[in-house]
Parts: C-alpha cells; sequence; structure tokens
C-alpha cells in the first residue's frame, strides 16, 4: 500500500489507487500518516477533525 501526501491525498494498492470518502476520513488519514510512530491525543484529533466546534458527546 503507498500512501502521498503531498498535495491531494493519495492511496494506492495493488497499482490502483483507492478513494477515500469524507472530508474527515481524509484528514484523519493524513494526520496519523505524518504523526508515523507518535501518538495523537483524542484532544489534538478533535481539533483536527472539528476545529473549535467538536461534536457533543452522549452518554
Amino acid at each position: 500500500m503507498e500512501f502521498g501526501i503531498l498535495g491531494p491525498l493519495r492511496v494506492r494498492t495493488d497499482g490502483r489507487e483507492i478513494s477515500i470518502p469524507g472530508r474527515k476520513q481524509r484528514t484523519l488519514l493524513a494526520a496519523l500518516l505524518l504523526a508515523r510512530r507518535d501518538v495523537l491525543s483524542a484532544e489534538r484529533l478533535t481539533a483536527l477533525l472539528w476545529g473549535q466546534r467538536p461534536p457533543t458527546i452522549w452518554n
């Protein structure tokens, strides 16, 4: 599997490009790829995905 993160996010496997639907899914994948072996906190991921307006969590 190959990932391209310079420019638009690209994912290729077996020579075929795979579509990653949804902006948040692409943002999450790009953040995890850029972090590589670093741990990303839930707070950091929340900020990346939703900014100042995170979703309300119902218990």
